[in-house]
C-alpha cells in the first residue's frame, strides 16, 4: 500500500506547490478545456483496457485449448515484454516504428521516398 500511497501523496503536494496551489486541481473540473481533456483521457484508457482484455482473453483461451507447433515460442513472445519496464518497451516501440526505425526504413524502401523531402531540402532544385 505504501508503494502506491506515498508517491501519490508526493504528487499531490508537488502539484499544490504551483502558482495556483490546490485551486489548480479544482481547475481541472471547472474549466471546460481541462475537463474535456480529463474525460477524453479516461475514455481512452477505458477503451484501451476493454480492447486489451478482449484480445488477451481470446488469445489466452486459444492458447490454453489448442496445442500446435510453435506454441511455446508464441507464448514466450507474448510474455517477453513483461520482463522489461514500460519505459523500455515504449522506447523500443519508438525505435522500431519511428521514422528512422526499422518499419520506417522498410516502408521507404518499398514505397520510395520523395527526392525533395523537407529533411533533404538542400538536394532540391
Amino acid at each position: 500500500m505504501a508503494f502506491f500511497v506515498l508517491p501519490m501523496a508526493r504528487l499531490v503536494v508537488t502539484g499544490a506547490e504551483g502558482p495556483q496551489g490546490l485551486a489548480g486541481y479544482l481547475a481541472i473540473l471547472v474549466e471546460p478545456r481541462y475537463r474535456a481533456t480529463l474525460i477524453n483521457t479516461v475514455l481512452l484508457a477505458a477503451a484501451t483496457a476493454v480492447v486489451t482484455l478482449i484480445v488477451a482473453t481470446i488469445a489466452g483461451m486459444f492458447l490454453q485449448r489448442h496445442r500446435f507447433p510453435g506454441r511455446a515460442v508464441l507464448i514466450a513472445m507474448l510474455t517477453f515484454p513483461l520482463a522489461f519496464p514500460g519505459v523500455v518497451v515504449g522506447f523500443m516501440i519508438i525505435l522500431l516504428a519511428g521514422r528512422q526505425g526499422l518499419i520506417g526504413d522498410v516502408s521507404n524502401r518499398l514505397f520510395g521516398e520523395s527526392s525533395c523531402s523537407p529533411i533533404r531540402s538542400m538536394d532540391c532544385s
